[in-house]
């Protein structure tokens, strides 16, 4: 079975985390253009996110980003061409800041309606996003020792605590000097990719974003405190970054609690309060999207469904083709008699 950690569009952000050890004759920053036209490649090529995509309605899906990488932070712009659902997990270390360019009808984050003067925003943790078709966003992820060795730290603590909120209200002038910012980067990047190559422009661009971090925190108005510190919610984010270290396990609910340090009961209402699935129901629906992505991305003449599913915990081969169709509307068989065959790019 192919390990769906080493596909060949998984590279596009986690990039980011290898580009450390890249040699100093490396390019300061790298461009990345992608489309995909499968959830599962969708899902891939957007880790370090661990995310679960479901179309809301048929028709031909096409997710396209582009971006520009450091070692410090990604900026992408992202649009989908049908309506999507997405849960999942943030990536670790990361913050992440949205910026709304153009709202589709029916577009919410966290069951909250998207406006223009706000930024969705999330330290390490769930994720719970739907974006209509059309609707499109400029996305920041930045290193929290990023933020930390760079950023005053009144500052620093007024953004962590507005991104701890989920939702940043800022005024119109201010998001509409960052977007504007963002506009002329990927203009740079269209007309001369080069450009990126140069050392002190990726500089440049570095505190540039600082600066605009730096005004949104010194504007920003929180609008909604969430109970992102209280023991349920540390239990949950307990139980996430162990998810994230094995997708393939299956967990009890009684290692989960233990792992979570609260009750059956407080962690079951924080997976329905956060996912809308209690945490068993999350723990399977991530093992069938990881064999998803390993039956897409498999080499089909030397992998079976068999194979693929014994991997990641389904003993029960009918059981598995049924759950599986229930899912994404196909049996496991299907998805990979079409392994290699979506274009990357």
């Amino acid at each position: 079975m192919q390990n769906p950690q080493n596909d060949r569009l998984g590279s596009t952000l986690r990039g980011k985390y290898r580009s450390r050890e890249r040699s100093a004759v490396e390019p300061a920053a790298a461009l990345t253009s992608l489309v995909t036209t499968d959830p599962a490649e969708f899902e891939i090529a957007l880790r370090p996110w661990e995310l679960l995509c479901r179309p809301r309605c048929g028709g031909e899906f096409r997710h396209i980003l582009q971006g520009l990488q450091t070692t410090e932070f990604i900026i992408y712009r992202e649009r989908f061409t049908v309506p999507v659902d997405v849960v999942g997990i943030s990536p670790e270390n990361t913050v992440v800041l949205g910026a709304p360019m153009s709202i589709g009808r029916g577009a919410y984050y966290w069951h909250t309606p998207y406006c223009e003067n706000i930024m969705p925003s999330s330290l390490p943790g769930p994720l719970d996003v739907s974006l209509a078709a059309g609707h499109t966003h400029q996305v920041a992820l930045v290193d929290i020792p990023f933020l930390e060795a760079s950023l005053p730290e009144d500052v620093l603590d007024r953004l962590l605590s507005a991104i701890r909120s989920r939702f940043i209200s800022v005024p119109q002038d201010v998001m509409g000097k960052y977007l504007a910012w963002g506009n002329r980067l990927f203009n740079m990047a269209q007309r001369d990719p080069s450009l990126f190559e140069n050392g002190a422009i990726v500089t440049t661009v570095r505190e540039e974003l600082l600066q605009h971090l730096s005004c949104i925190a010194g504007e920003l108005i929180s609008k909604r405190e969430r109970t992102s510190c209280s023991a349920r919610h540390r239990g949950l984010l307990r139980v996430l970054e162990a998810m994230r270290r094995d997708v393939t396990a299956s967990h009890s609910m009684a290692e989960l609690c233990k792992v979570a340090g609260i009750s059956e009961r407080s962690l079951q209402y924080g997976f329905r309060e956060t996912f809308d699935m209690t945490p068993l129901q999350f723990v399977k629906r991530r093992r069938l999207h990881a064999a998803r992505q390993a039956l897409l991305t498999a080499s089909k003449d030397k992998t079976t469904v068999a194979e693929v599913a014994t991997g990641y915990g389904f003993c029960e081969l009918g059981r598995f083709g049924a759950d599986y169709r229930k899912v994404f509307g196909e049996l496991p068989s299907v998805t990979l008699g079409r392994a290699g065959d979506s274009p990357s790019n």
